[in-house]
């Protein structure tokens, strides 16, 4: 079977369901399968590119430019 039969037959299938568990079960495996191919998308860092990160982030430890658990949940709020 091609893809697009694929898609139908699930389409169909899925129309047919009245369970609500199955179809949060469903999506559930939708949404893992989305989450993974975001995650394969992303591009490993080099051994530089961390170093470089890691001597950034030591550096704004060091001069104070971070931000503490309460100001940032107080700030996420305010999204």
């Amino acid at each position: 079977m091609t893809i697009q039969e694929e898609r139908n037959l699930l389409k169909k299938e899925l129309d047919s369901i009245n369970d609500l568990q199955v179809i949060k079960a469903i999506k559930q495996i939708l949404q893992y399968a989305k989450f993974n191919r975001q995650e394969e998308a992303v591009k490993p860092f080099t051994r530089a590119e961390l170093v470089k990160r890691a001597k950034i982030s030591e550096d704004d430890i060091k001069n104070k430019r971070t931000t503490g658990i309460k100001a940032l949940r107080k700030e996420v709020r305010n999204w």
